[in-house]
């Protein structure tokens, strides 16, 4: 037996050395790169850090989309209280942006009045 031992051990060195060259080569490939998410049906899905940080920062733009929404919620309830409108002027194409207050101050329908430099 010590003679079949003696006779298969390069080979046993030489899988034992690929197998941890494969090992090496995962562990490069996923160390802090990778991370493994259980989908609501139960398949598992591989992500890499990227993809995650992509869905993080989507759910980071739609909090900063609702935070947006709210504060114009306030700056329109603000102006109407106010009595104060306010207005942009492109100087490109000579559009103008009127808030809602505005339309309400002068009793326009902003349906049927559409603002350019010169129509003022």
């Amino acid at each position: 037996m010590p003679h079949k031992l003696t006779k298969d051990r390069p080979q046993i060195e030489l899988l034992s050395r690929q197998l941890a060259d494969i090992d090496s080569q995962l562990q490069a490939l996923t160390t802090g790169d990778v991370d493994a998410v259980i989908g609501p049906d139960g398949t598992s899905f591989l992500l890499r850090q990227s993809q995650i940080k992509l869905l993080q920062s989507e759910d980071d733009l739609r909090d900063l989309a609702q935070q947006l929404e709210q504060e114009r919620a306030k700056l329109v309830a603000a102006q109407a209280v106010a009595k104060i409108g306010s207005w942009s002027n492109d100087l490109v194409s000579g559009d103008v942006d009127w808030s809602d207050e505005m339309y309400r101050i002068f009793e326009l329908n902003p349906a049927a009045f559409g603002l350019a430099v010169h129509s003022l």
